[in-house]
C-alpha cells in the first residue's frame, strides 16, 4: 500500500458520507470510536442525513447525577473516553439508531443462540462475534483432531 494515497479515518468517513445516499450508511464501531466523533463534532448535519444506524462494541452505565447514560469501562470506549461520550450522547439527542453490544452480552450465551439472533436481527457485531465464536471452535477442534493442542492445554 502506498501510504501517500492514505486518508486519515474521519477523512475516509467523512468521503463515505458525502457519497451516500439519504440513511443509507451503517456503522459498526469496534475500536476506538474517536475518528465518528470527529465526523460528528465537525459534519453533524451530514451524519444525521446519510447514517440509518450505528452499531457499538462498547457498553453504556447509568449515571446516577443525571439519570443518563454514559460510557463504561468497555476497552472501546477506554481508547478515548470523551470521543466515546461525544458518539453516544450525540445518537441519543439526535435520534439516531444505535446498538451497543458489551463484552457481557456474548460469554455465557449458548453458540446457537449467538448466531439465531445474529440472523433474525441483522447486528452486525453480533454477527462478527457468533462467527468469531465458531471459527474460533472450529479451528481448536482442528488442531485437536490433528494432535496440535496448545501448551495450555493438557489431556489431563
Amino acid at each position: 500500500v502506498d501510504a501517500s494515497t492514505l486518508q486519515e479515518g474521519s477523512q475516509l468517513l467523512l468521503s463515505v458520507l458525502e457519497d451516500a445516499p439519504p440513511k443509507t450508511v451503517t456503522f459498526v464501531l469496534i475500536s476506538s470510536l474517536r475518528d465518528v466523533a470527529d465526523v460528528i463534532d465537525s459534519h453533524a448535519d451530514l451524519f444525521i442525513e446519510k447514517v440509518a444506524s450505528v452499531t457499538i462494541m462498547g457498553g453504556l452505565v447509568r449515571d446516577e447525577a443525571t439519570g443518563g447514560w454514559v460510557p463504561d469501562q468497555a476497552v472501546n470506549n477506554g481508547f478515548d473516553q470523551e470521543a466515546a461520550a461525544r458518539v453516544y450522547g450525540f445518537c441519543f439527542e439526535q435520534g439516531v439508531q444505535m446498538t451497543v453490544i458489551s463484552r457481557h452480552a456474548v460469554p455465557m450465551l449458548p453458540m446457537q443462540l449467538a448466531r439465531s439472533f445474529a440472523e433474525r436481527n441483522y447486528c452486525e457485531v453480533m454477527r462478527y462475534l457468533a462467527d468469531a465464536q465458531f471459527l474460533g471452535l472450529k479451528g481448536l477442534w482442528q488442531k485437536l483432531c490433528a494432535g496440535q493442542l496448545p501448551e495450555r492445554c493438557t489431556k489431563q
